[in-house]
């Protein structure tokens, strides 16, 4: 069903300020100065999202073309902040919530951040990205951890699912970049009676939407019965053992 503006469009609302320096010599951009918002709201009424009390301070400083032993990068590093008074979203509420990073030429560090979602925890580690010699060249390093997260609480949309069970996220060092994003450790799923091991997760192309998601899956001793009594469609019993690699 296609969606009028009106309900699928983000209302925002508040103050922006921005300081740049924009220069540009033949094939040399430069970009330096700063974003700022204030008292900003954001919304979406369809999808059940509000962020309220915005205030964003971002650093700005881009080269796309910079030379070796060049130390401008040591007298531009700025602190740079997100914070939001209070969020809710289908998924979670947060109040509040702030991000802190870092910016330095050609590059950014995101402190890390912590949030309580379904009865666990999750954790974004400290994530550093650098930009190229144009602004889509991103390459960054990151890792994400979440601890326990307990299915039952996740907003299903029909009530004929059943899920119990606990999730569980280790991904020590991820890497991404315009081509792939690669990551090293493994997700695990506690559920019908087994537990469901997800390691060597990537994603082709990460930024087009012709990205592909692959992963290696494995299980042990699942209980189909257990399975169908959670999922509807049919009845099946037994006891599943197996592996899939290289699923995309």
């Amino acid at each position: 069903q296609e969606q009028t503006p009106e309900e699928s469009a983000f209302d925002l609302k508040g103050e922006a300020e921005s300081k740049i320096k924009l220069r540009k010599e033949k094939d040399k951009l430069s970009i330096i100065g700063q974003i700022q918002v204030r008292n900003a709201s954001l919304e979406n009424r369809e999808k059940e999202i509000l962020m309220e009390g915005i205030e964003v301070e971002i650093p700005v400083y881009y080269e796309n073309q910079i030379k070796e032993n060049d130390k401008k990068e040591e007298s531009f590093l700025k602190e740079g902040y997100l914070r939001v008074r209070e969020l809710k979203t289908p998924f979670l509420s947060k109040a509040p919530l702030q991000i802190n990073f870092l910016v330095g030429r050609n590059k950014f560090m995101i402190e890390p951040v912590t949030v309580e979602i379904f009865g666990g925890k999750a954790v974004l580690g400290k994530s550093v990205f650098s930009i190229g010699s144009k602004p889509s060249d991103i390459h960054g390093t990151l890792s994400f951890y979440l601890s326990d997260m307990d299915l039952s609480q996740l907003p299903l949309e029909s009530d004929r699912f059943n899920l119990s069970g606990l999730a569980r996220v280790n991904l020590s060092h991820i890497e991404i970049d315009p081509e792939e994003l690669s990551t090293r450790g493994k997700g695990e799923v506690d559920i019908f009676d087994t537990r469901i091991n997800v390691e060597n997760i990537k994603i082709a192309k990460p930024f087009s939407e012709d990205r592909t998601i692959s992963c290696d899956v494995e299980f042990k001793d699942l209980n189909l019965e257990k399975l169908t009594d959670s999922i509807p469609f049919g009845r099946v019993t037994g006891i599943l053992r197996g592996e899939i690699k290289d699923l995309s």
